[in-house]
């Protein structure tokens, strides 16, 4: 595919795919993740927010 991609003698369109192949593969897409505040007031405090990127980074 990174052959496909740099070999310039391809069309660009298909060039343009591969490098965007190649690049899922190496940056992944993430998952949306929802957090809500506890209290329901829709404010967050900050140790709800530290907390919650602590969950969502250790997944």
């Amino acid at each position: 595919m990174a052959r496909i991609a740099m070999d310039e003698k391809n069309a660009p369109e298909l060039r343009a795919r591969m490098y965007k192949e190649l690049a899922l593969l190496a940056y992944p897409r993430l998952k949306a993740v929802e957090i809500t505040p506890k209290h329901g007031s829709g404010d967050f405090t900050l140790e709800e927010l530290l907390s919650s990127y602590r969950r969502v980074s250790a997944a």
